[in-house]
């Protein structure tokens, strides 16, 4: 629980990311465990992982373009502190080292897998809260917030699951047209 309160407190007090707490997190924490149940993957380690996933962008905007491995370190320390096993630890921080689909990290275990597929879910369910980041944290025009949006999106589709692309491809289609449309 307080992992929870304390992750949720950095981002409720984000000036930089506004509503990523309720708009992004939660949201990855509920795929994350959901799949983990599916494919009899360590939940502990899928719902720290979604927790922790972006939290150094989070805490420090300069931060963001390395965010996955500034996490990944900052996840230890405290995880550390509060004595949780070093082999979830590790495993934990493989899964944010390679949740992004811009980087090139090959994803090693099934909960590597299924963070980086809670993170591409949470995008697909919210594409307005990735356009108002662009337009307000990037000041980014509605043209180029689409095209960016656009671009994530397909990254987000990219990294999901293999045994999951065909049912979340409708999905994916209807939001990149709403996305297109807006």
């Amino acid at each position: 629980m307080y992992l929870y309160l304390h992750v949720e407190n950095i981002c409720n007090n984000s000036h930089s990311f506004p509503g990523i707490w309720r708009n992004h997190v939660v949201h990855v924490i509920k795929y994350a465990k959901a799949l983990a149940r599916k494919f009899n993957a360590d939940e502990d380690v899928c719902e720290i992982a979604a927790l922790f996933h972006d939290y150094a962008g989070i805490l420090n905007p300069e931060y963001y373009n390395q965010h996955h491995i500034h996490s990944a370190e900052i996840a230890s320390q405290i995880l550390r502190r509060i004595n949780f096993p070093d082999d979830k630890i590790r495993n934990i921080q493989h899964c944010i080292l390679s949740h992004r689909g811009s980087r090139n990290i090959k994803r090693k275990t099934i909960e590597a897998e299924i963070l980086a597929t809670a993170d591409a879910l949470a995008h697909i369910e919210n594409p307005d809260s990735l356009l108002q980041f662009a337009e307000e944290s990037y000041e980014m025009s509605d043209d180029k917030a689409k095209k960016w949006v656009l671009a994530k999106l397909q990254r987000s589709f990219n990294k999901i699951m293999h045994e999951l692309l065909d049912a979340i491809k409708p999905r994916f289609d209807a939001t990149v047209k709403k996305v297109i449309m807006s």
